[in-house]
């Protein structure tokens, strides 16, 4: 079975066509709202910048075997209700580690509060979940940008 080695969730990440080295760019781990922001209808959701990318690592369980696996990952509003979804394949046939980058154009906010996301593989019929992250969302104050700091 594959192992999931890394996930990092992110606003973009660019892979060097030479080196293939890659680079993760604006790391999320908490998402801030201005207050002036409107609310969604209740039990319903609005699409929000930025964009955004599931960026992980998987690599063999053993390096003499070759494998293709499916993975889902799930984004969860606060309230636990799955708000997006994505199916995806890595294959591993080839090579030992592989990459996988899920790109979603949009944040679908529900609300404040914390969103959980989880990475998980198809094992027979049914998945397995391999991490969960949490992404907080709060609401900020904004101020003009020629105002001073306070």
């Amino acid at each position: 079975m594959a192992r999931l080695e890394w996930t990092v969730v992110a606003q973009s990440y660019v892979v060097d066509r030479e080196s293939n080295s890659l680079s993760i760019l604006n790391v999320l781990d908490e998402m801030n709202i201005p207050n002036e922001a409107p609310d969604p209808p209740p039990g319903q959701q609005i699409a929000i910048g930025p964009a955004f990318s599931v960026i992980q690592n998987w690599s063999r369980t053993n390096s003499g075997i070759p494998e293709r696996i499916s993975g889902r990952f799930q984004l969860f509003r606060p309230d636990g209700i799955v708000v997006a979804g994505v199916e995806f394949f890595v294959d591993l046939a080839s090579a030992d580690h592989a990459r996988s980058m899920i790109n979603l154009p949009f944040f679908p906010f529900s609300g404040i509060g914390n969103y959980r996301m989880t990475v998980d593989l198809k094992v027979g019929d049914d998945w397995q979940k391999l991490t969960e992250q949490v992404l907080a969302v709060k609401r900020v104050e904004t101020r003009p940008p020629d105002a001073p700091p306070t």
